[in-house]
């Protein structure tokens, strides 16, 4: 007969969640259970292990301190900033990287979901806001395992974590907020290397309106000096405001969008709050072989891989639509200007040369990020996640590079200089 001493080890449970939970955002693709176990390097769940729990005694994490759970939001934040890799931009789309990851380390294809219509790219620019109202963690009361799955722990562990998950899910935040990505629709012949809107701002809740359009009034009116905008607006517990999404052309678009949002926004309470995040901790058992700090390093090599592939991925179809004999005309108009100065930048024929080795450089990083995804995925020992061997495909996936309409103004004003000193000796 197996026996478990609940009390110690729920309270040691409460602890470790407390502690060492990992943060999963609650997203439409991944919509954990609590009790559920769970694989945190993928985020795969599994049924859950545990006995039945009164989801009404659900814990505080005030409750160690004796503090009573406040009605009014525990923090509210407000920012901007300019969006750069694509982990960032899933905070604000509500995106899972998981099932993407999982299908393509368990079949073998380089395919991701392609939910997220937003592409970053260095001929772009792609801005966030952000305003959250916290309200705190919940966790589970004394979790406690099925019997047969506290005798499996004991007796096959590898059996327990195929069948249970190496974690479950052991809690949520509460909030409500709402995530605006704006986006310039045309890709400019300007770089975007240096841009930062210096838009970060934080306040009470007094002040969530208020922050949320002032903000979103600074940002649109800067990023309409470059092109018009796509507007993605992702809203969660608040009446009325789900996701949409919108062209901003003018300033009396911009007008617009602020009165739908200040409508929706205009009250923060606590009664519309919904699950955010979701919290693992790891099982009441006595052994642990398994930490769940490797898997949550695990997850984190997952997700920066998986995001340089799809940089990899979207500039890699770009470049190539390039090479192929459509443009050839293109490049030729390139060539007429550059004709008269081959000590400018690089020669066309040059470019064009830079063009095919981006993209054969790409399409070879492509095929290593997958190949690096589905061995961290599938391996036992942390050591396969190691990005170490992979630092020249993850610099590519962050370069700037140079695409042909970026090129072109470089020629535009070599050429201009050219013929301003040409004028000062006339």
């Amino acid at each position: 007969m197996i026996s478990i001493n609940k009390t110690v080890v729920g309270a040691l449970v409460f602890v470790s969640q407390v502690g060492n939970a990992a943060i999963l955002q609650n997203t439409e693709k991944n919509e954990a259970q609590l009790g559920s176990g769970i694989r945190v390097e993928t985020e795969q769940l599994f049924p859950t292990c545990l006995q039945s729990f009164d989801r009404k005694e659900m814990i505080s994490e005030d409750t160690l301190a004796s503090t009573p759970v406040p009605e009014s939001a525990k923090s509210v934040e407000v920012k901007s900033e300019v969006i750069r890799s694509y982990e960032t931009l899933d905070e604000y789309t509500n995106t899972s990287f998981s099932a993407s990851v999982q299908y393509m380390a368990y079949s073998g294809s380089a395919y991701y979901n392609r939910e997220a219509q937003t592409k970053i790219s260095s001929d772009t620019i792609t801005v966030g806001i952000k305003a959250i109202a916290n309200y705190g963690r919940w966790y589970i009361k004394n979790p406690v395992l099925k019997p047969e799955f506290a005798r499996l722990a004991q007796t096959n562990i590898k059996e327990f974590y195929k069948r249970c998950g190496k974690e479950f899910v052991s809690g949520y935040k509460l909030g409500q907020g709402i995530n605006i990505v704006l986006r310039t629709l045309d890709y400019s012949s300007y770089s975007y290397e240096k841009v930062d809107m210096g838009m970060s701002a934080s306040g009470g809740s007094g002040g969530f309106s208020a922050s949320v359009q002032a903000a979103f009034m600074s940002v649109a009116s800067k990023l309409l000096n470059y092109s018009s905008l796509e507007v993605q607006i992702n809203a969660y517990g608040l009446e009325g405001l789900q996701t949409t999404s919108r062209i901003i052309k003018t300033e009396k678009d911009v007008e617009k969008i602020l009165e739908t949002i200040s409508a929706m926004i205009e009250e923060v309470e606590k009664k519309n709050a919904v699950v955010t995040d979701y919290l693992t901790a790891a099982y009441p058992i006595k052994d642990q072989p398994y930490t769940g700090a490797l898997g949550e390093a695990r997850r984190q090599s997952l997700k920066d891989l998986f995001a340089a592939f799809r940089q990899i991925d979207f500039d890699l179809s770009r470049m190539r639509s390039y090479v192929t004999h459509d443009y050839v005309a293109e490049f030729q108009k390139l060539c007429d200007l550059n004709e008269e100065d081959k000590r400018t930048l690089m020669t066309c024929e040059r470019y064009q040369e830079y063009v095919k080795r981006q993209t054969t450089a790409l399409n070879s990083a492509r095929e290593l990020v997958v190949k690096a995804i589905q061995d961290c995925a599938n391996a036992e020992d942390i050591k396969n996640c190691r990005l170490a061997d992979l630092d020249a495909q993850m610099m590519l996936a962050k370069e700037t590079r140079l695409w042909p309409k970026q090129y072109r103004r470089k020629l535009e004003i070599a050429k201009y200089k050219r013929e301003f000193l040409d004028s000062l000796m006339k």
